[in-house]
């Protein structure tokens, strides 16, 4: 009871009271109810009594039990019993108030609920005669009870009643004083400190409150004063440029007990967050640092001594801090740790700034720039190790003697002054200086010196740093003759070239002399290139520099431009016969055999030829003239030379300008192919055509191959037209197949580039399955260089080209290389003479002799063989009696277009 509050005793005290007077009440009550019943019983039995003793008179008087009933109706008179029954000494009812019961006997009757019965003796002088018995209710005796019980319940609850309002009303008076109190001790609490106990009176609960409100005022301003000194304390401790903390050592666990709001400022966390432990200060330091500062701590712990701790730790930005940890363990007197108290510092500038002092150093002392520090009179005071490897002197030798130890004495005296006075001007000064090592030997040094000044003005040292340069200028040298001559053939190249040509130009000052480019290219050369390998093809190109060499004078120049051109400025010249002259040399040099690896070449040249001042004014227009008429040349037959004029410059025009619109040809679906019969030996049937492009220039007409197919080749626009005539030819072969006048074979010209470079068996193979072409029907022609070219990958693309079905056949064949090797490797099917030998072949008995072994060749390897250019009828005639199996020609057909051959086609099905 102890543990409950005063209003809750006084409460509880008052209920027992209240519960002890109930309990009286109740004993009151049962009491006077008993007393009652037992009242009320005696006058019953007094009553029976009186009864049997009139009943026992009567008896005695009559000896016997007649009129009785007068006497049975008066008991039922006289008292409130309810039954009254007289029986014999043998229980047979003699009177009752019942006449009906009179004669039975008393056995038979039951007691009623509610109901009792009193009987007594009925005695005479000669002894008992009878019984009476008198039935009553006990309603009277419960209903006197009950109403007692009543009448204690209402006293009882009137009284606990009146008990509990009195001690209400008595606890109210006395708690709500201590409610003041408790209240007004409660706002002190909350820091309301003004708050007072306001009870007037001089009772003790007033006196209590009064010296309450003496001991809050004390408070109050003892607790201000220490929020005056505590934000004094915070204020000086935020505004350190560090953070102050306290940690607590609790059952084994250091907790973070007080951080100083600089925290965030250094950190960039709350101090909050240290404190209600939502962050750990451990995790953020650095991971690699966290096991050196937890040693740290614990060594200083165990040896009484404060801390100091440098180690890395994440900013809330996600940077990364150098700070500075000193501390103290405070200790109990047992020498139990209590508390960490310390101050962390952020060194991050400092650290920075020793990185890059030590970077600075390290650098300095192991960069391999020499770095020297002398004073205003070039003593040395200070050099790295790179100073004494470039000089060969040690660091003893050098520092405390004068700079001009390494002198070379390779600089005038005019050079040493401009340096002084570079430097006393306070400015840097740069160059190369020649020094010497101490063996003597000089070295090229690209030096920079400068001067360093006080506050006040004044050069107080001279810094110096240098590299030896001495391999770069040999280097330098050597890249010079790199850049101005060509590698293989150590003659002069482009850039040299027009140098000197260049500087030629501006010395001819006579109207009488003249300067000569004689352009240069080699014939064919490709073709040694391709056959023999390039390693042939460049001896070769050496072997010919030299001998143009050879035929030049000491004033001429020449250069190589790139491949196999070559250039020649002729200086001095006084007419155009020296530069003729000296072609002729060249043509003469060049015809003599080049033995190479053991085997004898033979090269010619074509030589274009322009002069200054007539043909231009430039060094570009210049070479551009003479290259035209280097190409005159070759279109000429090749192995000569040619001026220029400017007629020349025209037709190279033209044909830029052919190039250019045949870029758009193919778009502007200005090509077409025609098609030439290919007819059997003797039968004259037709067994085959041969797919021929051609160009049908909108305003020039139409195009043959051989004027635009070169630059088709040139361009690599060889590619995407080669394509669509393999796509028309056999989308048209396709046609003439369902429409039942398909010939034997339609023949397709391939480009080295096709096989090289576009995927040609995927594009064939989906070619002939999307038209599903018999692939038989079509026939693939090459050239003899084209096989030489790359042949790995060659043998490889028409092995799966003639293993899907599809026949191959050589164009031009005797104008290449002929070889038997090739044609037993290769899966030939076809040999193509090519026109040059039919066109001579019933005069020239060489032409004839070539053909027939052709023939001959191909009947033995069981290849097929065609003869193109065959036009008369003399020619048809030998090729028929060296049995040729097919011939093709103009003698037969020219080139039809593609309506004009079908009707060919439908014509010769109906013969």
């Amino acid at each position: 009871m102890s543990r409950l509050r005063l209003k809750y005793r006084i409460a509880v005290t008052i209920f027992l009271l209240e519960m002890v007077m109930v309990l009286c009440l109740l004993w009151v009550t049962l009491s006077y109810s008993l007393s009652t019943s037992r009242a009320h019983l005696d006058e019953m039995h007094q009553l029976i009594f009186n009864l049997t003793a009139d009943l026992s008179r009567t008896a005695l008087l009559t000896q016997e039990f007649v009129d009785l009933q007068a006497e049975v109706e008066n008991v039922i008179r006289l008292s409130n019993a309810s039954h009254v029954v007289l029986s014999d000494e043998r229980g047979r009812i003699v009177s009752s108030n019942i006449p009906s019961e009179i004669g039975s006997f008393l056995s038979s009757f039951s007691e009623q609920e509610n109901h009792f019965w009193i009987s007594e003796d009925v005695l005479s002088l000669s002894g008992k005669i009878g019984r009476l018995s008198v039935e009553f209710s006990n309603e009277a005796v419960a209903q006197a009870f009950y109403n007692a019980r009543n009448h204690a319940i209402a006293v009882a609850v009137a009284g606990m009643g009146i008990i509990a309002l009195a001690g209400m009303i008595m606890g109210r008076v006395l708690t709500r004083r201590l409610d003041i109190l408790k209240n007004t001790a409660r706002q002190i609490t909350e820091g309301r400190f003004e708050t007072r106990f306001d009870l007037k009176g001089s009772d003790e609960v007033a006196e209590v409150g009064q010296a309450f409100n003496v001991m809050a005022e004390e408070i109050g301003r003892r607790i201000h004063a220490v929020k005056e000194k505590e934000a004094q304390f915070r204020t000086l401790v935020g505004n350190l440029p560090a953070v102050v903390y306290r940690m607590a050592h609790d059952q084994q666990v250091w907790r973070v007990q007080y951080v100083s709001s600089s925290s965030r400022r250094l950190s960039g966390y709350p101090a909050e967050g240290f404190m209600n432990q939502s962050l750990d200060y451990m995790t953020l330091i650095y991971s690699e640092d966290q096991a050196r500062v937890r040693q740290a701590i614990l060594d200083s712990i165990q040896e009484g001594r404060p801390y100091s701790i440098e180690y890395r730790f994440h900013h809330q930005n996600g940077t990364v801090l150098w700070v500075s940890d000193l501390g103290q363990c405070i200790l109990d007197e047992q020498g139990r740790p209590l508390f960490l108290d310390g101050v962390v510092f952020d060194i991050t500038a400092r650290k920075q700034h020793e990185e890059e002092t030590r970077k600075l150093s390290s650098a300095i002392e192991q960069t391999g720039d020499a770095i020297m520090i002398t004073d205003p009179d070039g003593t040395i005071e200070y050099l790295n190790p790179a100073v004494e490897h470039l000089s060969g002197y040690s660091k003893a030798e050098l520092l405390g003697k004068n700079v001009s130890l390494i002198k070379s004495g390779k600089h005038d005296k005019a050079f040493f002054e401009n340096l002084w006075k570079t430097l006393q001007a306070g400015q840097a000064f740069q160059d190369v200086l020649i020094n010497r090592k101490k063996d003597g030997s000089l070295f090229y040094e690209e030096m920079v010196i400068t001067p360093l000044e006080d506050n006040a003005g004044n050069i107080t040292h001279y810094i110096s740093t240098g590299r030896d340069i001495s391999e770069r200028i040999k280097t330098q040298e050597r890249l010079y003759h790199l850049a101005y001559h060509d590698l293989l053939t150590k003659l002069p190249n482009r850039a040299f070239f027009m140098e000197r040509l260049n500087h030629a130009m501006q010395g001819v000052h006579s109207k009488d002399t003249l300067l000569g480019i004689l352009f240069m290219d080699l014939d064919r050369f490709k073709n040694i290139n391709d056959s023999l390998g390039h390693d042939v093809g460049d001896k070769l190109l050496q072997a010919f520099s030299i001998r143009i060499r050879k035929c030049l004078r000491e004033v001429d120049t020449v250069a190589r431009l790139s491949g196999d051109e070559f250039v020649v400025l002729l200086e001095g010249m006084t007419s155009r016969e020296d530069a003729v002259m000296i072609c002729r040399k060249i043509l003469e040099a060049t015809a003599q055999a080049f033995l190479i690896e053991g085997r004898e070449l033979f090269i010619t040249t074509s030589i274009g030829i322009s002069l200054y001042p007539q043909d231009g004014r430039d060094g570009f227009t210049l070479m551009k003239n003479a290259d035209i008429a280097m190409y005159r040349a070759k279109e000429l037959g090749r192995n000569d030379y040619q001026f220029y004029d400017a007629e020349m410059s025209v037709m190279s025009a033209s044909q830029l300008n052919l190039e250019t619109q045949l870029r758009g040809a193919l778009e502007r679906g200005e090509f077409a192919l025609y098609y030439q019969p290919q007819v059997s030996g003797g039968y004259h049937q037709i067994t085959g055509v041969e797919a021929l492009l051609r160009w049908h220039h909108p305003e020039m007409g139409m195009i043959y191959p051989k004027e635009f197919v070169p630059m088709l080749e040139e361009t690599g626009l060889i590619i995407p037209v080669g394509e669509w005539v393999l796509k028309t030819a056999v989308m048209q072969a396709r046609a003439w197949q369902l429409a039942g006048i398909v010939p034997a074979r339609v023949a397709v010209n391939l480009s080295s580039r096709q096989i090289n470079g576009s995927r040609l068996v995927e594009k064939i193979f989906s070619l002939l399955k999307s038209s599903k072409l018999d692939p038989g029907i079509l026939e693939l022609e090459m050239t003899e260089s084209l096989l030489m070219e790359n042949k790995p990958l060659t043998l490889g693309i028409l092995k799966k080209l003639s293993g899907a079905g599809i026949r191959l056949s050589i164009d031009d064949f005797g104008t290449g290389y002929s070889s038997l090797a090739y044609l037993k490797r290769f899966p030939i099917d076809t040999l193509k003479i090519d026109g040059s030998f039919i066109r001579d072949i019933t005069t020239n008995q060489d032409d004839a002799a070539i053909v027939q072994a052709i023939i001959a060749l191909a009947t033995s390897l069981k290849m097929e063989v065609v003869a193109e250019g065959v036009e008369t009828r003399e020619q048809l005639r030998f090729l028929e009696d060296q049995h040729c199996q097919k011939i093709q020609g103009f003698f037969f057909n020219p080139p039809l277009s593609t309506e004009a051959m079908t009707a060919l086609l439908e014509k010769s099905r109906a013969v």
